[in-house]
């Protein structure tokens, strides 16, 4: 088993399963049922859903319905025999065959978007090396000094020459608190 399939896997169970109620209220079987024997169909594939079967066993099935298990013998009737089969490799087991076809879809939908997102990480990673590959000549590895944040910012404002009349004031000017500064543009006007 690759590593790839055994991710696919262990991925959460879709909590739910479909179910369209147009079809159960355009059937016919559905229709004549009695409401117990309804409430038990859904019962049981729910528990089906989330479990994978049911013990075929009343007494058990009663147990984990938390039913009586009188009640699961009057509402078992064809309609629920219809959907739930012995289980293929353990007959004390009941399963749906609806749900497993689901689930199996499922698991080939995940399998093959699985496949497909390695499919494309593959090709973006040789995008990547081939865009790295273009950049490997010496020259191109070639780097500026580094800077501190505050020398840039001064290289930027101050990139023309300044004349010994504004030296002495920008010393002056860095050295000063910033609400000194403050106060310093409000009496030049400029604040």
């Amino acid at each position: 088993m690759s590593k790839q399939q055994t991710k696919v896997e262990n991925l959460r169970e879709k909590p739910s399963f479909e179910n369209y109620a147009s079809d159960w209220m355009a059937s016919e079987e559905y229709a004549l049922a009695s409401l117990q024997e309804r409430g038990l169909l859904f019962s049981l594939l729910n528990y089906c859903w989330a479990n994978g079967g049911i013990p075929a066993d009343p007494p058990r099935m009663a147990l984990l319905l938390r039913l009586q298990e009188e009640d699961i013998a009057s509402a078992m009737g064809n309609l629920v025999r219809k959907h739930f089969v012995p289980a293929p490799h353990d007959a004390t087991r009941l399963y749906s065959s609806e749900l497993e076809r689901q689930r199996r879809i499922i698991h080939e939908r995940r399998q093959r978007m699985s496949e497909g997102g390695k499919r494309g990480g593959q090709r973006t990673q040789e995008g990547v090396r081939a865009v790295k590959g273009a950049f490997s000549h010496p020259s191109s590895q070639a780097k500026a000094p580094e800077m501190k944040r505050n020398e840039m910012k001064r290289n930027a404002v101050f990139k023309e020459e300044q004349s010994s009349e504004h030296e002495e004031w920008i010393k002056e000017y860095e050295g000063a608190t910033s609400y000194e500064r403050q106060g310093d543009h409000e009496t030049n006007g400029s604040g």
